[in-house]
């Protein structure tokens, strides 16, 4: 079966029916307007506005995926891709920071070379990151997407409407089985309003 077709399938018999109790969870928003700026002490702030980061990940194997989206040879607008669809390394580098001063045991990025078997440390090189040295943060994977989504889209956003023009809202799909609630009126958000943290990305 393909995906296409459980999708249509689930939805035929009501699996994909948004589940009136998904569950929500406060988030912390922040501004940050430059990655220069002091990102250890924002995201410190933005953790303990939710509890503190300790009861997470103290004596803890944490692993992050790193998830560079394409080639480091795209680029969008001209734009260097730390700043537009590559995670920015020194995010990376101050959540790791911020994991070990809250007793995380082991910390371990993963992540595999984009169509490429080489080595990922020459494909980060090849993006611009120096490994050497080596921010919406929830509870609720699913509520954290979707306030991220809100700063410019709908996260109930059908299939057919943007930025879900040629794809199914996955936020929904896991709406629907329970994981987390796309409901902006349900989520409570700490630190920033959305309002005033939205940054409007072309439609």
């Amino acid at each position: 079966m393909t995906r296409r077709e459980w999708l249509a399938s689930a939805a035929a018999t009501g699996l994909l029916k948004a589940a009136p109790l998904a569950p929500t969870a406060p988030l912390s928003i922040a501004k940050c307007s430059s990655y220069d700026a002091d990102l250890p002490a924002l995201l410190s702030t933005m953790f303990d506005q939710l509890g503190g980061l300790g009861r997470i990940v103290r004596n803890k194997t944490i692993t992050i995926k790193l998830n560079p989206t394409g080639s480091p040879n795209y680029r969008v607008q001209g734009k260097p891709i730390g700043v537009t669809h590559y995670m920015h390394p020194k995010l990376v580098f101050a959540m790791a920071q911020l994991l070990n001063r809250a007793g995380a045991r082991r910390i371990r990025f993963i992540e595999n070379a984009w169509a490429s078997g080489g080595l990922l440390e020459e494909h980060m090189l090849d993006a611009g990151w120096n490994e050497r040295p080596l921010l919406n943060s929830a509870p609720n994977p699913v509520t954290t997407d979707a306030v991220s989504t809100a700063m410019g889209y709908d996260p109930r956003a059908q299939r057919g409407t943007k930025p879900f023009a040629t794809c199914d809202n996955t936020m929904l799909l896991a709406e629907g089985h329970g994981i987390g609630n796309t409901d902006l009126s349900r989520i409570e958000v700490r630190g920033e309003s959305i309002a005033d943290a939205r940054f409007r990305f072309e439609a």
